[in-house]
């Protein structure tokens, strides 16, 4: 147990982890705590007695009210290194930033709105200058607030994710603002699931008693009252019955890996929120990284440490375990190699690993690494990753990512334009089928599983699907990845991944063929279902806007192309 001089009134994390940052505000400082050496190693003074703060992976920024001066420090040192007069209109309430990202610094002012009403403003600021940054937004970032101090802000720790909650008197309504390259995306949720609390990598956002997408959309019920750890394959609970231990789960597993006992002690929440009792911060921080679960008592003058060796607690275990822990380098350069090994938990070897879907030249060895030599004409700037690793008792799973590409590409011959199709006409296409679309499609075997049934950790989540084959297969969108899985049922696994370019992807499938449209490129795709390779590639002569494909899943056509016009659509020969 480690006791803090005075007790503090808020508390956020930094260096993927590591650093715990306290503001204890009877004597005005901010004290940084170092979770792996197990004390508090800096201290600063802050002139104002109002002050906001947020950490990087290496930075941290604090702005003083009373001036408007907000100064970026090297974390580790709290050595100042620039300050600036805070670039944005309204009253400052809250800055937040991934707590293992460079930025972007998040700002939330207060403002009258255009009916003289309160409204917060999210802003974002470029770390290193403390600029704003222009980002693309289909609506204003602006939520009404009445209240600020029912005002919580948290940041995933990549800093792509921030999860705005505003506490009613009654209720919660909260807003997530995801940050794409230069591109805002705003998520708007109106449930009383309390604070908003992203996930390290982005994908998840946890709140009291649930667990949401990044979208907001409710996933796995089981995974009810999770909170997310530095690591993203490691979720904690506060134990529902005790209210005191804290058990530990692999990342999308409802069955937990090890129970943490008796960490919250003398507590009177009778829930199983791991949030303090304002919901400004989590009382319990695990770090696997450090091999160390902080928890902070209400009375917030103390810090408790408890070691969590996790590799010898498998050890332990008597159960059987199975769960990828390491992260993937996320960034490749042309001409250069790209190697990353997996780190895979599991009571049962060998394992068996295999390259799903990737650029051509990936491999990954017996002991889990990944290699690729990144041609010097590498010619997209992402690669859509997907590994699958499978144990002994035949369970597998999937690792998956997109790689970011670097370096200056060489020259070399452009890739050939598609050929037009030839102008459709729909008497044509029907004269052409002459009624006999259907296909008499082969009997399939029923599917062997062991019990009543099968399930399958899907690589991401879908966000589309569409049924082909006559049945026999289902297509499924993995946004995230830029991937289509095709899905056989009479295998009950994904048997193919195929990549697509284009994140508003339409896509049809028919009896023998899938077929892909490029809507802004207007661009047509056919893809074998017998053999999953491309076969034709073609661009559609419709000006009009592109509003969505159809096709009869055991016929060999039409395709009829929807667009936006008073005669809204046309039949297509694939």
């Amino acid at each position: 147990m480690i006791k803090l001089p005075r007790p503090f009134s808020h508390v956020i994390s930094g260096g993927g982890g590591r650093y715990l940052v306290f503001y204890l505000p009877d004597i005005r400082q901010l004290a940084l705590f170092d979770v792996s050496r197990a004390r508090i190693v800096n201290y600063m003074t802050v002139n104002s007695g109002l002050v906001s703060f947020a950490a990087g992976a290496t930075k941290l920024v604090v702005l003083d009210h009373n001036q408007r001066i907000i100064t970026r420090y090297e974390l580790s040192t709290f050595k100042k290194e620039f300050a600036r007069r805070i670039p944005v209109e309204g009253g400052v309430v809250q800055l937040a930033m991934g707590a293992a990202s460079n930025g972007p610094v998040y700002v939330g002012t207060l403002k009258r709105g255009d009916r003289r009403n309160r409204v917060m403003v999210s802003s974002f600021l470029d770390l290193e200058s403390l600029e704003p940054i222009e980002l693309e937004s289909e609506r204003p970032p602006v939520i009404s607030a009445e209240e600020t101090r029912r005002y919580h802000v948290n940041a995933s720790a990549n800093g792509k994710l921030f999860g705005v909650s505003l506490r009613e008197q009654y209720d919660w309504e909260g807003v997530a603002y995801e940050v794409d390259g230069k591109k805002l995306k705003a998520m708007s949720l109106n449930k009383s699931y309390g604070p908003l609390l992203p996930g390290p990598d982005g994908n998840h956002i946890f709140a009291s008693g649930v667990v949401l997408t990044k979208d907001l959309m409710p996933v796995n019920q089981n995974l009810r009252s999770m909170y997310p750890s530095s690591d993203p394959s490691l979720l904690v609970q506060r134990e529902g019955s005790t209210k005191r231990d804290v058990k530990i789960y692999a990342s999308g597993e409802t069955e937990p890996l090890v129970t943490i006992p008796d960490v919250w002690k003398n507590e009177t929440q009778s829930y199983q929120s791991m949030m303090g009792s304002d919901s400004r911060y989590m009382q319990a921080y695990y770090i696997p990284q450090a091999e160390t679960l902080a928890f902070l008592p209400e009375m917030r003058n103390q810090i408790h440490l408890h070691r969590v060796k996790l590799d010898q607690l498998l050890k332990d275990r008597k159960k059987d375990y199975f769960f990828i822990q390491s992260q993937p380098f996320k960034t490749a350069a042309r001409g250069e190699k790209y190697e990353y090994t997996l780190e895979v938990k599991s009571n049962q070897t060998p394992l068996k690993y295999q390259i799903d879907s990737g650029p051509e030249g990936m491999t990954v060895s017996d002991a889990g690494v990944v290699t690729w030599a990144v041609p010097n004409d590498f010619k997209n700037d992402q690669a859509s990753v997907i590994v699958s690793v499978t144990n002994p008792a035949g369970k597998s799973m999937y690792h998956s990512y997109l790689l970011s590409i670097n370096g200056k590409m060489s020259a070399g011959s452009a890739a050939p334009k598609p050929q037009p199709l030839a102008k459709m006409d729909s008497r044509t296409v029907w004269a052409r089928f002459n009624g006999s679309t259907q296909v008499t499609l082969p009997k399939l075997k029923t599917v062997q599983f062991e019990g009543k049934q099968k399930e399958l950790i899907l690589p991401a989540e879908i966000t589309d699907l569409v049924v082909g084959g006559g049945g026999r297969y289902l297509i499924l969108y993995f946004e995230t990845l830029h991937q289509l899985g095709i899905f056989d049922t009479s295998r009950a696994e994904i048997v193919k991944f195929l990549p697509v370019d284009s994140k508003k992807v339409m896509f049809a499938a028919g009896a023998e063929h899938l077929l892909v449209v490029d809507p802004d490129k207007k661009i047509l795709e056919r893809w074998s279902l017998k053999t999953f390779q491309r076969e034709a590639t073609g661009s559609l002569p419709i000006q009009e806007p592109l509003e969505g494909i159809a096709i009869g899943n055991a016929s060999r056509g039409p395709l009829v192309v929807f667009v936006h016009r008073h005669e809204p659509f046309y039949f297509v020969d694939p």
